[in-house]
Order: structure tokens, then C-alpha cells, then sequence
């Protein structure tokens, strides 16, 4: 009996956690503000059910955001946009249920706060 691939997805977000990858050398674009990434080794951004306490994150311009960071209240992932400055994609609260949500290689920066 095969299990929902949802649910398989699920599992590996839980499993984890808050792990931001940047995507093969051929295809990240460095930016001013970070390079393209992805997320649990797929291609978007998305959650559902997971919690979480500390967000790892590798952003190698941008010191602020590298490195694990202890999220007191919540951490936000963000996109950086042309026309529209930083927009966030997902607030993400500690050990707090997450709604599901999807970018497509949209994150470039993880901000904490509280």
C-alpha cells in the first residue's frame, strides 16, 4: 500500500525542520541580498504541521541571517523583489502549527525576532 506523497513530504519537512539549501552552483543566482534557494532539497518553499525552535539557514553574503539561529518568537522568510522591496513569504512562529504555503525558488533571506 502506497502512502500519499503528501504525507511522505510531511514527514521529511518534520524531519528537517527549518533547513534552507542553496540550489546547485549551475543554477543559484548570487543577488544583492542573498542567492535562489530551496528548501528541504525540493524545489519551493511550502510546509505543513511542522514546528520548530531554531531555523538554520545558509545565506553567505548576508551575515545577520547565516548560521542557526534560536528563534525566541518567529522567524520570517523573505523575498526580495524588484519592484516591490522585501515581501515576507511565511511567518513562521516557535512551536507553533504552520498552515501549508508554497513559493517556488523564492526565499532569500530569514529574519528572527521577539
Amino acid at each position: 500500500m502506497m502512502k500519499h506523497p503528501r504525507f511522505r513530504f510531511a514527514a521529511a519537512v518534520v524531519a528537517l525542520c527549518c533547513v534552507l539549501i542553496p540550489t546547485s552552483a549551475a543554477s543559484a543566482k548570487t543577488t544583492s541580498s542573498g542567492v535562489e534557494l530551496k528548501m528541504y532539497t525540493e524545489n519551493d518553499f511550502a510546509g505543513g504541521g511542522a514546528m520548530w525552535d531554531t531555523c538554520t539557514v545558509d545565506l553567505p553574503d548576508n551575515v545577520y541571517d547565516s548560521g542557526t539561529q534560536n528563534i525566541t518568537d518567529y522567524c520570517t522568510v523573505w523575498n526580495n523583489t524588484v519592484f516591490w522591496g522585501d515581501q515576507p513569504i511565511a511567518k513562521l512562529f516557535k512551536d507553533q502549527f504552520v498552515p501549508a504555503f508554497d513559493k517556488l525558488n523564492a526565499a532569500d533571506h530569514v529574519t528572527t525576532g521577539g
